[in-house]
């Protein structure tokens, strides 16, 4: 039995047992399997009615810790709306949206990744949103420079 676990905590000890199995993985960089078991944690928490904003973070980490960017951008928004203060989600928030804003920069508007990962980031967060709206000025810069590209050659 766990020493802080309240007398009436809804959540099973398997889900517990899950939670801490996950963190062990997460410290030893084997993103993959953490992912799959907070998958797992966060689909059980669901259909129990709770939504645990450090099994989010945590999810979004390993997410964008194996290349699943997209769901890292999704479970990061999630996580921060849960919890707006927490500065852990906010600094993973910047990495996340940082990645994308990379890929973006690297691969260019036209590749079909960049284009389903931006639109992921706006299914996910505001248009006030800073990161957004850097990706947004990012997209539109872009945009500018092929319509001037396009008049040179004419």
């Amino acid at each position: 039995m766990r020493k802080h676990q309240f007398e009436s905590d809804p959540i099973p000890e398997s889900v517990h047992e899950a939670i801490g199995r996950a963190e062990k993985l997460a410290e030893q960089r084997v993103w993959g399997r953490a992912h799959q078991i907070l998958s797992g944690v966060v689909d059980e928490l669901e259909g129990m009615g709770v939504e645990s904003h450090y099994v989010l973070w945590l999810l979004a980490v390993a997410c964008d810790s194996s290349g699943r960017l997209e769901d890292a951008v999704a479970n990061i928004a999630r996580a921060r709306a849960t919890d707006l203060a927490n500065s852990r989600a906010l600094q993973s928030e910047q990495i996340i949206l940082g990645h994308v804003y990379t890929l973006l920069d690297v691969a260019g508007p036209n590749d079909p990744e960049v284009l389903s990962l931006i639109e992921t980031v706006r299914q996910n967060f505001p248009a006030s949103h800073p990161g957004l709206r850097q990706i947004e000025e990012k997209l539109a810069e872009g945009a500018t420079a092929d319509s001037g590209q396009h008049r040179a050659v004419a």
